[in-house]
């Protein structure tokens, strides 16, 4: 499958429509998404602490919506919308079915 992101950029490079990464959390210090996370939720501890302890997470903000053109890293296939990071994986990477509905 292509994405062809290159084509779509030239119309957008995203908006402000909010992307939910359900996975274990995002790093909100990473240069190519600090700044453009909003407070999200962590469901397997109950509480708002949204940060990443597998990387897995962060890893898949960064396919979604790490920035370009600002000399780090990659870039996502969106850059300019917020993130919400939602818990639901620990740090082994596993998650019961509760915290993911």
């Amino acid at each position: 499958m292509t994405l062809r992101c290159a084509a779509a950029w030239q119309r957008t490079q995203g908006g402000p429509a909010l992307i939910a990464v359900i996975d274990s959390g995002v790093d909100a210090t990473h240069p190519d998404l600090a700044g453009r996370l909003v407070p999200g939720w962590n469901f397997v501890r109950g509480c708002e602490d949204t940060s990443d302890l597998s990387g897995h997470g962060t890893m898949v903000a960064g396919a979604i919506a790490a920035s370009g053109d600002n000399g780090w890293g990659g870039v996502g296939v969106t850059w300019c919308n917020p993130i919400l990071p939602l818990v639901v994986l620990d740090e082994h990477n596993h998650a019961s079915y509760a915290d993911i509905a």
